[in-house]
């Protein structure tokens, strides 16, 4: 368990990094309710994403699709609400990113759009 969670922390570290030098602001992370967590929130002008991250030792020809299961895409989605409420950002466009991230090399990618949502608010 604490090599996962280590993996993880590296993991979001590096995403972040990544994220940052391509002009995206962090704004929280490690958002956490009981409905889930959102790895990253971050903004770049007007766009607000909540990312997810995945961290591995080397990357995998997997869709985006399957690392992130139905239920999980429902407590993203239910976070994400709280979080948009909490702020008063319900007229923000805001979508759902993954950033899978090599810990190996380094290397990170982001995928936007990553699966929709019907916001509830």
């Amino acid at each position: 368990m604490v090599f996962t969670q280590e993996l993880g922390a590296s993991g979001e570290a590096l995403a972040a990094q990544f994220l940052t030098a391509r002009g995206f602001k962090i704004l929280d992370r490690n958002y956490r309710l009981r409905s889930g967590e959102i790895d990253l929130i971050v903004t770049q002008g007007e766009r607000l994403l909540f990312v997810e991250v995945k961290a591995r030792r080397s990357f995998e020809e997997v869709s985006p699709l399957e690392l992130i299961s139905r239920k999980k895409q429902i407590h993203l989605s239910k976070t994400a609400q709280h979080y948009l409420a909490k702020n008063r950002l319900w007229n923000r466009a805001a979508s759902f990113a993954l950033v899978v991230v090599d810990i190996t090399s380094g290397q990170c990618e982001l995928v936007e759009d990553i699966f929709t949502t019907q916001w509830g608010y």
